[in-house]
């Protein structure tokens, strides 16, 4: 206002306002009737977020709050969308711990993007027990490199390639070093 920040809006409200700039305001009006608005502004932005992708409460709240709405009206949609199963955390995590898994991303990068969606650590370790079994993990990482030793015999970039991938070091130094010497192995046959 006068040429000063008033404060941060979303845009939605904004339109329906019909506000231009240079438009004369009384900012208790106006601060009145973008409190009215918010609430179903931010219950439609939320609908819209997640019938796009499943997603976490804490995603879906950083997702309001860059958009605008306040803290207390994004604490209000998180909370009825979780009361209506509209989001949902546990199965959140265990559907992106299964998309993660058929990428073929490790359980280190897996947990570090669960965790960075916002996907407490309880549920994190069950939805990665889950879609990627840590005993199987191995035979994940050996599966890998088998596939890109075919065009590559360089142990360390096969080693390093598997770790961007989000397998331990250890895990990817094995299971390179397997990959690569059934790579160059002659068959066994009639000799």
């Amino acid at each position: 206002m006068d040429g000063e920040q008033w404060r941060h809006v979303p845009r939605s409200i904004v339109r329906s306002l019909g506000l231009s700039a240079g438009d004369e305001v009384d900012p208790t009006e106006i601060a009145e009737r973008v409190r009215d608005l918010e609430p179903e502004h931010a219950r439609e932005r939320a609908l819209n977020l997640v019938k796009y992708r499943e997603r976490s409460s804490e995603e879906l709240a950083q997702r309001l709050a860059d958009d605008g709405f306040t803290s207390e009206t994004v604490a209000d949609v998180v909370s009825t969308f979780n009361r209506v199963a509209l989001i949902d955390d546990e199965r959140f995590a265990e559907t992106y711990a299964r998309q993660l898994a058929a990428r073929g991303v490790g359980r280190v990068r897996a947990a570090r993007e669960l965790s960075a969606r916002g996907v407490a650590d309880p549920l994190l370790t069950a939805a990665l027990d889950t879609a990627m079994p840590p005993d199987a993990e191995h035979d994940r990482a050996l599966s890998l490199a088998r596939r890109w030793a075919r065009s590559t015999a360089d142990a360390h970039k096969l080693t390093a390639r598997l770790v961007r991938r989000g397998f331990t070091y250890d895990q990817a130094r094995v299971s390179a070093a397997e990959a690569l010497q059934s790579a160059w192995d002659p068959p066994d046959g009639p000799e």
